[in-house]
């Protein structure tokens, strides 16, 4: 339509410049008026078509993420897992398009940015504030990670979901991570699960699958499950590591998460946890009538990862995948509708740790769908989940944005953290 109707708008809009200076009685410039006019609108015009003609383009596949690289390994790929892993299976092929999207998803992924459906997007995503809230109201999250090593990604997680919104944090972690992340910050109830020097111990000794070994991994599991009737969301991965005693516990926890309903972010070791061997992978996703959803969020290295290591068509039913890059996507692995695309600008740094900061941000988004579900008495979250995921990476990206245009080259996690709640408050209208 756009196009039938420029070329009539562009004699029109220089007639009427040209008749301007007509009535003025000046003969030559309203000629000079007419040719200037219509060239202007011609260019326009062509504009228009070019844009029309990119978002095509960008729609025929994943879309661009920045690199000549992670372009040509996003080629032939619309979702995840459509990429063929065996040429001759057609139920590879026909991977995430069994199921038809309803004309609503079909139309989400119009949204780019937040200003493109910014209203919709916080009647349907953004949980809203109330006097009669209480404290939890707002969402508790639960962030699984943090190792000997590794004490400031889970930090990074479990302070963006409060500077997202949330209410509480959680922080389950190694007995060395947990008091420097409650030195972090007095915001954070941190718990110490297991002994990662006893980890190690046992790993270096080969007896990992010694009775102690066995004892110390239930007991890691107990400490987390029993806090899972206080959680919206439990986010796993960031700082977790990746001792194989960890990683066995992780498989149990998950497993029980999907049991009690309990939506999952999984980020990071995580995601290296999915690509493992299958006595990992079958203690994770195989209960046939569990349709709780989690959330993958992998960079591209990651995604790569984890497509090649697809045990089956159907192991990702439930998934929501966010595949970050410099336009982030995500998709129901459950629907055939395209992608969400975040086409957010951010910033030029990228600095560690931002990752762990949208796994938070991503967890609260996720924690406001299940208590919007529940304050409805229906069930929205397969439908609006994916979108609740494309609004934590419009408020990450901006938050970054923000953050780069202060500290430039010196930009760093925490001052996306400082910058995530005044963009959440813009955006939200608060």
């Amino acid at each position: 339509r756009l196009r039938r109707k420029t070329s009539r708008f562009s004699f029109v809009y220089a007639a009427c410049w040209s008749a301007a200076a007509w009535h003025h009685r000046q003969l030559l410039p309203a000629a000079h008026a007419f040719v200037s006019a219509y060239a202007y609108a011609i260019s326009c015009e062509n504009y228009h078509q070019h844009q029309l003609q990119t978002s095509s383009k960008i729609r025929s596949g994943w879309g661009h993420h920045g690199t000549s690289g992670t372009q040509q390994q996003s080629q032939g790929r619309r979702t995840f897992g459509v990429k063929q892993l065996n040429s001759s299976s057609s139920s590879t092929r026909q991977f995430l398009t069994r199921n038809d999207a309803d004309n609503e998803s079909t139309r989400m992924h119009a949204f780019e940015t937040w200003r493109d459906g910014s209203e919709e997007v916080i009647s349907k995503c953004v949980l809203p504030l109330s006097s009669k809230s209480h404290k939890g109201s707002s969402g508790r999250i639960g962030v699984l990670g943090g190792s000997a090593q590794f004490t400031g990604a889970p930090y990074y997680a479990a302070m963006a979901s409060l500077k997202a919104g949330a209410d509480l944090a959680f922080v389950f972690c190694a007995e060395e991570a947990c008091l420097p992340i409650k030195c972090y910050s007095p915001e954070l109830m941190v718990t110490s699960i297991y002994s990662a020097s006893k980890f190690d111990e046992l790993v270096e000794t080969n007896r990992l699958e010694s009775d102690e070994a066995n004892k110390l991994v239930n007991k890691m599991v107990k400490k987390v499950t029993r806090m899972m009737n206080r959680l919206h969301v439990l986010i796993i991965g960031p700082g977790l590591g990746r001792c194989p005693l960890v990683f066995t516990a992780v498989t149990q926890i998950i497993r029980e998460a999907r049991s009690q309903g309990i939506p999952l972010v999984l980020d990071a070791d995580a995601l290296f946890l999915l690509t493992q061997e299958e006595s990992y992978q079958n203690g994770l996703f195989h209960e046939p009538n569990c349709s709780t959803p989690y959330i993958l969020t992998p960079n591209v290295v990651e995604y790569n990862r984890l497509v090649e290591s697809m045990p089956a068509e159907d192991y990702w039913k439930d998934a929501i995948i966010c595949k970050k890059g410099a336009v982030d996507e995500i998709v129901h692995a459950a629907s055939s509708a395209e992608p969400l695309r975040c086409s957010e600008a951010g910033g030029l740094k990228r600095s560690g740790g931002i990752g762990d900061v949208l796994a938070g941000t991503t967890g609260t988004l996720v924690a406001w769908n299940q208590i919007m579900s529940q304050q409805q008495n229906a069930d929205t979250t397969s439908k609006d989940l994916p979108l609740a995921c494309w609004s934590a990476c419009c408020f990450v990206k901006q938050a970054t944005g923000r953050a780069y245009k202060v500290h430039g080259r010196a930009m760093t996690a925490p001052d996306v953290l400082d910058s995530l709640g005044p963009t959440v408050n813009e955006l939200t209208n608060v």
